[in-house]
Protein backbone atom coordinates (compact mmCIF):
# COMPACT_ATOMS: atom_id res chain seq x y z
CA UNK A 1 0.00 0.00 0.00
CA UNK A 2 1.60 3.31 -1.16
CA UNK A 3 1.43 6.37 0.32
CA UNK A 4 0.77 9.59 -0.43
CA UNK A 5 2.86 12.56 0.11
CA UNK A 6 1.49 14.58 2.68
CA UNK A 7 0.80 18.62 1.83
CA UNK A 8 2.45 21.26 3.61
CA UNK A 9 -0.85 22.23 5.18
CA UNK A 10 -2.09 18.81 6.34
CA UNK A 11 -4.42 18.56 9.34
CA UNK A 12 -2.30 16.17 10.55
CA UNK A 13 0.43 18.50 12.13
CA UNK A 14 -1.08 20.25 14.83
CA UNK A 15 0.39 23.61 15.01
CA UNK A 16 -0.69 23.94 11.13
CA UNK A 17 -4.55 22.54 12.25
CA UNK A 18 -4.57 24.70 15.13
CA UNK A 19 -3.59 28.24 12.63
CA UNK A 20 -5.54 26.27 10.06
CA UNK A 21 -3.25 26.45 7.48
CA UNK A 22 -4.35 30.13 6.13
CA UNK A 23 -1.34 32.36 5.39
CA UNK A 24 -3.73 35.14 6.66
CA UNK A 25 -3.73 33.72 10.14
CA UNK A 26 0.24 33.54 9.77
CA UNK A 27 0.44 36.96 9.18
CA UNK A 28 -2.01 37.97 12.16
CA UNK A 29 0.66 35.43 14.44
CA UNK A 30 3.31 37.38 13.05
CA UNK A 31 2.22 40.37 13.89
CA UNK A 32 1.33 39.34 17.56
CA UNK A 33 4.59 38.08 17.88
CA UNK A 34 6.13 40.97 16.84
CA UNK A 35 4.24 42.91 19.36
CA UNK A 36 4.98 40.65 22.15
CA UNK A 37 8.94 40.81 20.87
CA UNK A 38 7.86 44.99 21.45
CA UNK A 39 6.34 44.37 25.02
CA UNK A 40 9.39 42.27 25.90
CA UNK A 41 12.39 44.54 24.80
CA UNK A 42 10.35 47.50 27.08
CA UNK A 43 10.34 44.92 29.83
CA UNK A 44 14.11 43.89 29.42
CA UNK A 45 15.22 47.88 29.01
CA UNK A 46 13.08 48.08 32.91
CA UNK A 47 14.89 45.21 34.39
CA UNK A 48 17.53 46.46 37.09
CA UNK A 49 20.74 44.48 36.89
CA UNK A 50 23.08 43.32 39.79
CA UNK A 51 25.21 46.71 39.23
CA UNK A 52 22.12 48.35 39.53
CA UNK A 53 20.98 47.03 42.55
CA UNK A 54 24.67 47.36 44.25
CA UNK A 55 24.68 50.76 43.16
CA UNK A 56 21.41 51.41 45.24
CA UNK A 57 22.17 49.56 48.01
CA UNK A 58 25.32 51.49 48.77
CA UNK A 59 23.50 54.70 48.56
CA UNK A 60 21.13 53.48 50.89
CA UNK A 61 23.77 52.40 53.55
CA UNK A 62 25.31 55.86 53.18
CA UNK A 63 22.02 57.48 53.84
CA UNK A 64 21.85 55.01 56.84
CA UNK A 65 24.95 56.00 57.70
CA UNK A 66 24.09 59.80 57.61
CA UNK A 67 20.91 59.18 59.45
CA UNK A 68 22.66 57.30 62.25
CA UNK A 69 25.13 60.66 62.29
CA UNK A 70 22.54 62.90 62.29
CA UNK A 71 20.68 60.68 64.88
CA UNK A 72 23.13 60.46 67.31
CA UNK A 73 23.50 64.29 67.08
CA UNK A 74 19.99 65.09 68.44
CA UNK A 75 20.40 62.61 70.68
CA UNK A 76 22.96 64.71 72.33
CA UNK A 77 21.21 68.10 71.78
CA UNK A 78 18.24 66.69 73.72
CA UNK A 79 20.16 65.46 76.56
CA UNK A 80 22.08 68.46 76.80
CA UNK A 81 18.36 70.33 77.08
CA UNK A 82 16.58 67.57 79.44
CA UNK A 83 19.37 68.44 81.79
CA UNK A 84 19.26 72.16 81.32
CA UNK A 85 15.61 72.03 81.67
CA UNK A 86 15.72 70.08 84.93
CA UNK A 87 18.30 72.22 86.43
CA UNK A 88 16.45 74.97 85.50
CA UNK A 89 12.80 73.71 86.70
CA UNK A 90 14.75 72.84 89.87
CA UNK A 91 16.29 76.10 90.72
CA UNK A 92 12.81 77.85 90.05
CA UNK A 93 11.16 74.80 92.51
CA UNK A 94 13.72 75.76 95.04
CA UNK A 95 13.54 79.32 94.80
CA UNK A 96 9.35 79.04 95.15
CA UNK A 97 9.86 77.16 98.37
CA UNK A 98 12.33 79.38 99.67
CA UNK A 99 10.21 82.27 99.19
CA UNK A 100 7.29 80.75 100.13
CA UNK A 101 8.74 79.33 103.80
CA UNK A 102 10.50 82.64 104.30
CA UNK A 103 7.20 84.88 104.26
CA UNK A 104 5.12 82.00 106.46
CA UNK A 105 8.21 82.64 109.25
Amino acid sequence: MATQPKSETSTDDPVLARLGGVEAQLTGVETRLAVVEVDLAIVKSNYATKEDIAKLHEAITAGDDRLEIKMAQMETRLIKWFIGTAVTLSAVVGTIAFSVARFIH
